[in-house]
């Protein structure tokens, strides 16, 4: 047990000090307007897949560089290349859709977190309700339609697909760290 924990610290580090240099919770890790399905993540967490225009390809998050990009009047991470991206062998897919939890609307994780989009007509609303506390909307987009949240098996990132700019992931530890 304590090697599994061991880990999965280790899988998720290097993604997780890329947003604490920044000082950020959410990060575009898959630019692109041809995203056609629920972003998937791998058993371990580490992977994230995302298809495009009809191919999987898969960001290795151990490999990602970001760079400070504003979006919605809010700094956030932007990937800053495509060294940590690669196709992603389609028999892999399966045993990805059973690790992750998705709904188009709203996810829960294993704590009691919910993390959902509040549509209010054409704008999207990305709100997170602590278990027990107030909820927090962290952004709101202008005309742009968000959905398809897929958390990841260790519950510590949500990705997400904005129609217009491609798959974002949010750092749940960091999100539930402000607070």
């Amino acid at each position: 047990m304590v090697v599994a924990i061991s880990c999965s610290a280790q899988v998720t580090a290097p993604l997780l000090v890329e947003y604490d240099n920044l000082k950020v919770h959410t990060a575009l890790l898959a630019p692109s307007s041809g995203v056609d399905e629920s972003p998937l993540w791998s058993p371990d967490s580490r992977l994230l897949g995302v298809n495009v225009e009809g191919r999987w390809y898969q960001v290795d998050t151990a490999k990602v560089v970001l760079q400070s990009a504003d979006w919605h009047k809010q700094r956030i991470g932007r990937v800053s290349s495509g060294d940590a991206v690669s196709p992603l062998n389609e028999t892999e897919i399966t045993p990805w859709k059973k690790a992750t939890r998705s709904d188009s609307t709203v996810v829960v994780d294993h704590v009691g977190n919910k993390l959902e989009f509040v549509r209010k007509n054409p704008r999207t609303a990305f709100v997170v309700t602590a278990k027990g506390r107030k909820p927090l909307t962290l952004w709101t987009s202008d005309l742009e339609n968000c959905g398809e949240l897929s958390l990841s098996p260790d519950g510590r990132w949500v990705a997400f697909i904005c129609e217009q700019n491609g798959v974002f992931v949010t750092s749940l530890d960091r999100v539930l760290q402000v607070r």
